[in-house]
C-alpha cells in the first residue's frame, strides 16, 4: 500500500508533537501542516489521513468536518488536550465522523515517550484501515447494497418469544457515528433497556452519553455502580470500567468492575455479554458494530449457548467504518442477521415489539 500519507491541522505545537513522532516511522510520511483547512487544502488532496486540533471545531463541528471531506474522504482523527470542554467536541467530531482521536496532554503525563509515539502511530495505522462514509455516499450505497443476511419485519416478529428482552450493544472505532444513528431510530415507547460498551477512555463516555440523550427518544446514560436498570433506559459503560448485568430477585442491576483488560479493552464487550448470558428468563438481543478487533465474538457464542433463540445482529461491511469486530462475530455462526446501520434500529423495534425486561 505504500506509505501512509499524513497531515496536521491545527497548532503549531501539536503539528511539531506529531511531525518529530512520524518522522520516525519509516511507514508513515508527513506532507505538511496549515493553522487552517484553508492554508491545508493542498496538504489533504495529497494525504491519507488528516490529524485535526480540535480546537479548530466551533459551534458546528459537522461542517468542518464535511468541509475536509468535500476536500477528499479521508479518515480524520481529532487532537484534544482532554480537557471537558475538548472533550464534547471530541465526542460530536467521532459522531459526525471522525474515526478517532488523541489525547495530547498524555504526552506530557506520560513518564515513557514511546508509549505515547507507539500509541500515535497505532492510530494512525489502524485509521489507514477504515472506511469513509460521507453523506452523499450513502444513498448511492444503498441502491448498491448486497448480500447481506436480512430478515422481513414478519419473519422476525415471527421469532419473538414470549419473554421480556434486553439489548446489548459493542463497538469501538467508528462506533460514536454508528451509536448517534442507531439510537435516534428508537422509538420512545421502545421498552428494552440497552446496555452499550463502547471502546472510549475515562472522561470521554459521560459526554458520549450526553450526546446521544439529545438525539435520542429514549433516556440515554452513563452507567452508575449499582443501579436498577429500567425499561426505554440506555446505559453506556464508563470508561475504564466493564460493566456487568447481575439478576436480583426480579430486578437486573449494573455492577461497574475494575478486572483485568480483555483483549486490550476495559470496558469489554465479551464480559457484558457473558454476564447476560447468565440472565434467566430474558430474550437476549445483541448488536456488534463497527470495531477493530474480535471483541463480543466469544461473548455471542456464550449467549448463544445460555438461549438458542437469542437474537445476535452484525452491522453490515457496508456501513462499517472498520469491520473487525461485525466480521469476528459472523464467523461464529451465531449471528442472525447482517444489516446496514440505518436498518438496524428498525429490526430491534421488529424483534422486541417494544415488549422489554
Amino acid at each position: 500500500m505504500g506509505k501512509i500519507k499524513v497531515t496536521v491541522i491545527g497548532i503549531p505545537l501539536y503539528a511539531n508533537i506529531i511531525k518529530k513522532i512520524v518522522q520516525k516511522t519509516p511507514q508513515i510520511s508527513f506532507i505538511g501542516t496549515a493553522t487552517d483547512l484553508k492554508e491545508g487544502e493542498n496538504y489533504i488532496r495529497l494525504s491519507d489521513i488528516v490529524l485535526l486540533d480540535v480546537s479548530l471545531f466551533t459551534n458546528n463541528v459537522e461542517s468542518l468536518l464535511d468541509n475536509v471531506f468535500q476536500i477528499k474522504p479521508v479518515p480524520v482523527i481529532v487532537l484534544a488536550d482532554g480537557s471537558v470542554n475538548q472533550t464534547a467536541k471530541t465526542v460530536s467530531a467521532m459522531s459526525a465522523g471522525a474515526v478517532d482521536f488523541i489525547k495530547m496532554n498524555e504526552q506530557k503525563r506520560n513518564r515513557n515517550e514511546e508509549d505515547f509515539d507507539r500509541n500515535v502511530i497505532s492510530k494512525i495505522v489502524h485509521a489507514r484501515k477504515t472506511k469513509v462514509h460521507h453523506p452523499k455516499n450513502v444513498e448511492k450505497e444503498m441502491k448498491e447494497s448486497s448480500n447481506m443476511r436480512q430478515r422481513s419485519s414478519t419473519e422476525r416478529r415471527r421469532t419473538q418469544i414470549e419473554h421480556d428482552a434486553i439489548v446489548a450493544i459493542g463497538c469501538s472505532t467508528g462506533g460514536p457515528r454508528a451509536l448517534h444513528k442507531l439510537l435516534s431510530d428508537i422509538p420512545k415507547n421502545f421498552k428494552a433497556p440497552i446496555l452499550i460498551v463502547q471502546h472510549m477512555p475515562s472522561g470521554f463516555t459521560k459526554s458520549l452519553a450526553d450526546r446521544l440523550n439529545n438525539v435520542s427518544e429514549i433516556h440515554v446514560k452513563e452507567a452508575t455502580d449499582g443501579e436498577i436498570i429500567k425499561r426505554g433506559t440506555a446505559y453506556i459503560a464508563p470508561g475504564d470500567f466493564h460493566m456487568v448485568v447481575d439478576q436480583k430477585q426480579s430486578n437486573l442491576t449494573i455492577n461497574l468492575t475494575k478486572e483485568e483488560t480483555r483483549l486490550g479493552h476495559r470496558p469489554s464487550v465479551d464480559i457484558l455479554l457473558e454476564s447476560i448470558a447468565k440472565i434467566n428468563n430474558c430474550h437476549k438481543i445483541i448488536v456488534i458494530l463497527t470495531g477493530m478487533g474480535r471483541d463480543g465474538a466469544e461473548g455471542v457464542k456464550k449467549i448463544k449457548r445460555s438461549e438458542r433463540d437469542a437474537i445476535v445482529i452484525a452491522e453490515s461491511d457496508e456501513t462499517a467504518v472498520i469491520n473487525g469486530m461485525p466480521s469476528a462475530a459472523i464467523a461464529t455462526s451465531c449471528v442472525t442477521e447482517v444489516l446496514r446501520i440505518e436498518n438496524i434500529g428498525e429490526a430491534l423495534v421488529d424483534y422486541t415489539n417494544t415488549r422489554g425486561y
